[in-house]
């Protein structure tokens, strides 16, 4: 992922067939990636060895 990171507001019609029509709106910007994880999540990623080395 890159950024701008963003967090939105969606609503999603279902129509027939498994489809469906998604509409929403930008509510807010985030400065990084896991801002962005916590705010949808409510928690941080995990930590995982070899890919957050330091």
């Amino acid at each position: 992922m890159s950024g701008p990171y963003r967090r939105g507001d969606t609503r999603v019609f279902r129509l027939p067939f498994r489809q469906g029509i998604a509409f929403g709106r930008w509510t807010e910007a985030l400065p990084t990636e896991d801002h962005a994880l916590v705010a949808v999540l409510g928690q941080p990623k995990p930590f995982i060895p070899g890919r957050d080395s330091v």
